[in-house]
């Protein structure tokens, strides 16, 4: 803009209209579309468990700073790197806010390697984690 042109309410120099524009022969322009923005996911851990059910445990305890409590979205298993042990990764969902945590939970106590531990056991059946009968 150079120096001393006005400005426009609108944002437009003052003085110039677009009222021609559409029979100049000018494509008219599309309004962009605004990004959804999403929150930040934090990050919490690598917290050191002994054993699977400790994460869930963790989760359960956890709030949110709203107060509402974590829903896990979905388990990410990351084998050990040369800067860290295996890693799993709970990523959750607060069910008041919408706020995003991953949790990581350090594993190398209990984990060899193969993630047949950490599947959906089918035979188990009758655990009573079918709560609300979704299963039956």
């Amino acid at each position: 803009m150079k120096p001393g042109a006005a400005v426009a309410k609108s944002g437009k120099k003052a003085g110039k209209s677009n009222a021609g524009a559409a029979g100049s022969g000018a494509p008219a322009a599309t309004p962009k579309k605004e990004k959804e923005k999403r929150p930040p996911v934090k990050v919490k851990g690598p917290i050191v468990v002994g054993e699977r059910d400790e994460e869930y445990e963790h989760v359960q305890r956890e709030t949110c700073h709203c107060g509402g409590g974590y829903e896990i979205e979905m388990e990410e298993i990351r084998p050990a790197s040369e800067s860290s042990g295996p890693l799993d990764i709970l990523k959750t969902l607060c069910v008041d806010c919408g706020s995003r945590v991953d949790f990581q939970f350090d594993i190398s106590s209990f984990y060899d390697g193969s993630e047949s531990e950490f599947e959906f056991d089918e035979g188990a059946g009758g655990s009573g984690d079918d709560e609300g009968g979704w299963l039956s």
